[in-house]
């Protein structure tokens, strides 16, 4: 089993504002469907209140083209936000959706405004 982690900081997103996270973003061993959340500190206003990231594995094993390199197996992971109000999780939006190649990690990240793809990579 393979997890990767998300050193993070000054993160912001629909207003709202978090400091320094570490979250497991990637768990490779899991079925499509399967969801993990992390909870997290945001702050927005200056009040601060607790977030839920949601993790979901939309896709496992898929092909991925990325300016014209083929990379396989990727996992496709949603990142989704959500705010605790009065311990009710309410959803903020859809942050990303990141795909990762075994062999070269994050090559593509789709957002709402833009997509970012891997232009060329080195492994050492």
């Amino acid at each position: 089993m393979r997890y990767s982690y998300l050193l993070a900081s000054n993160i912001s997103f629909e207003g709202y504002n978090a400091g320094d996270i570490k979250t497991t973003f990637l768990k490779d061993n899991v079925a499509v469907g399967t969801s993990r959340a992390d909870t997290i500190s945001i702050t927005i206003s200056s009040v601060t209140q607790s977030a839920v990231l949601r993790y979901t594995i939309t896709e496992k094993d898929a092909v991925k083209n990325v300016y014209g390199q083929e990379f396989k197996p990727v996992i496709g992971v949603k990142l989704d936000a959500l705010v605790l109000l009065a311990g009710t999780p309410v959803p903020v939006g859809t942050i990303s959706t990141n795909y990762y190649a075994k062999g070269a990690g994050l090559i593509q990240v789709d957002r709402e405004t833009d997509t970012t793809r891997l232009k060329s990579y080195t492994i050492r």
